[in-house]
């Protein structure tokens, strides 16, 4: 009997020590791209240059180098520079250095708004779009906005008396100024 409990007890810790084999085989490498803009929205007037950071990171399990592909959604006339290290403009497709596992690498965005761009209310929607080089199906894009002011604060024309234009500084008051009616 005593033998029968042992070979039962044997036949149970094969059977327990075959499943930990299996259930701890090594998982294959996985390939994981990430682009993060940040900030996702920037406001500016024409002939004004927009700066963003761009994140790219990998997530994998295995070193890898990350591919930015294309920037999409870029107004007719507007210029968009990606940028590395000491602000040295590079070109599309931009190939990472190797990036080991859970390791970021930064780049630069800069915007240039045309000097003739119009004013507008609605957002210049753009999207940059990145790979995986070890794995093409992996794959992230991020999306940032682009907010075009004509001006900040203008008087505009007009029969009352005022400065036409754009102030640039700060207004400092030495007297008490007593407003009658003002004109909006």
């Amino acid at each position: 009997m005593i033998k029968k409990a042992v070979l039962l007890s044997l036949s149970i810790l094969a059977i327990v020590a075959i499943m930990l084999v299996v259930s701890a085989q090594i998982e294959p490498p996985k390939n994981d791209v990430t682009v993060d803009v940040i900030p996702d929205s920037r406001t500016g007037m024409p002939g004004d240059t927009l700066t963003y950071d761009v994140k790219l990171t990998n997530n994998g399990t295995v070193p890898d180098i990350i591919v930015v592909d294309s920037i999409a959604g870029i107004p007719a006339g507007w210029v968009v520079e990606l940028k590395e290290g000491d602000n040295n403009t590079v070109a599309l497709p931009y190939l990472t250095p190797l990036l080991q596992n859970h390791t970021s690498y930064n780049l630069s965005l800069d915007v240039h708004i045309p000097g003739d761009a119009a004013s507008t209310t609605e957002s210049m929607c753009m999207c940059i779009e990145i790979y995986s080089y070890a794995d093409s199906t992996k794959r992230d894009n991020a999306t940032f906005y682009c907010i075009v002011k004509s001006s900040f604060f203008d008087t505009g024309n007009g029969t009352y008396p005022s400065i036409m234009g754009t102030h640039r500084g700060t207004l400092r008051l030495d007297y008490n100024l007593t407003v009658h009616r003002m004109y909006t």
